[in-house]
């Protein structure tokens, strides 16, 4: 019997966020059958109710960096514990970065109206609450550079 059948896995990618590189955990399943020396059938499960989803045919070297683990409560406790903090970075830095782009879009000069442009501008969005101050300091210095 193949070591990796019945194991249970988590996969990553990697994702980036202005200069910085998160690795985040993409899929979560289990190897359900060994269909050579290098391909294996594995079976993705659903994140929001865990459900059994797809099947999925990978190789051997797809599966490098994937995290395997004897069963569903060993891989709980790894994510529980150790992973999510992780993915929690990754969606601040995400959050982040919107709210980043939406500051500067409320402060910079409106662009000169595009004759071929006929897309609607993006929404702006406000900063959060906690980091107000914040934000009015910047907009504050930003301002008084132009102003120089």
């Amino acid at each position: 019997m193949h070591p990796l059948l019945n194991m249970v896995f988590l996969s990553f990618s990697t994702r980036q966020v202005g200069t910085e590189e998160y690795r985040v955990v993409e899929w979560q399943g289990k190897v359900v059958e060994v269909m050579g020396r290098d391909l294996f059938l594995v079976q993705l499960y659903s994140w929001l109710i865990g459900e059994p989803g797809p099947f999925k045919v990978v190789r051997a070297d797809e599966m490098a960096d994937w995290q395997f683990y004897a069963d569903w409560e060993d891989l709980d406790w790894e994510y529980s514990h150790v992973l999510r903090y992780g993915q929690e970075r990754y969606a601040q830095a995400v959050l982040n970065q919107v709210q980043v782009k939406a500051f500067v879009a409320e402060i910079s000069p409106p662009a000169e109206p595009d004759e071929t442009s006929t897309s609607a501008p993006p929404p702006k969005l406000k900063p959060p609450i906690d980091d107000e101050r914040t934000l009015k300091a910047k907009q504050a210095k930003l301002l008084e550079r132009r102003a120089q």
